[in-house]
């Protein structure tokens, strides 16, 4: 429920929004560093908005990455990857 109700900058409420004004399709579709991407946005949605200052989002994805790594979500070279990816 929290996820479908916050804020993600640009106007966006809710990951379902979010996901649409961003990348042009509904979450189920997202890749994994577009997801990381978004997932980075609430700490600081109107700062952080790939619209308004590109490379603090890619801070934030990144800091989402490194977390997913450091937990065993993925590998250290796919969060690698993905850092780079969009």
């Amino acid at each position: 429920m929290y996820l479908n109700t916050i804020y993600f900058g640009s106007g966006a409420y809710g990951i379902g929004e979010a996901s649409v004004v961003y990348f042009g399709k509904p979450p189920f579709n997202l890749t994994l560093a577009e997801s990381a991407m978004l997932a980075g946005l609430p700490n600081s949605p109107s700062v952080t908005s790939p619209y308004v200052d590109f490379a603090a989002a890619k801070q934030r994805q990144a800091v989402v990455l490194a977390a997913l790594a450091r937990h065993g979500y993925i590998g250290p070279a796919q969060a690698r990857r993905l850092k780079s990816s969009l």
